[in-house]
């Protein structure tokens, strides 16, 4: 997966909207891809915490009623117009946290 930050897709979404003609198919995601547990640990680890506690858990021994494919990651279709607003997940994640976690 690659978790998107919500702040870098408004960003692209503005940027589309200075464009006087928008693609039909759209799609935006940071860059670089992970699972849930890094995830996880990428968190932990910014609030000081020990990474071991995450307990990596494999898809197929979290009950679901959804199928999910082995690789359901979408890429970022025109680059050019996301160079300013994309960022790695892990980089928007740090921003993200730096901006709701309060000591």
């Amino acid at each position: 997966m690659t978790p998107t930050s919500a702040d870098d897709l408004a960003r692209f979404s503005l940027t589309l909207l200075e464009r006087e003609q928008l693609p039909k198919v759209i799609h935006f995601t940071n860059h670089g891809s992970t699972n849930w547990n890094e995830v996880a640990r990428a968190v932990y680890l910014f609030l000081g915490q020990d990474p071991e506690k995450v307990k990596k858990v494999q898809s197929n021994e979290y009950p679901s009623i959804a199928k999910r494919p082995q690789q359901g990651r979408l890429g970022t279709l025109y680059p050019d117009v996301v160079a300013e607003s994309n960022h790695d997940w892990n980089e928007s994640l740090d921003r993200f946290l730096s901006e709701v976690v309060h000591d």
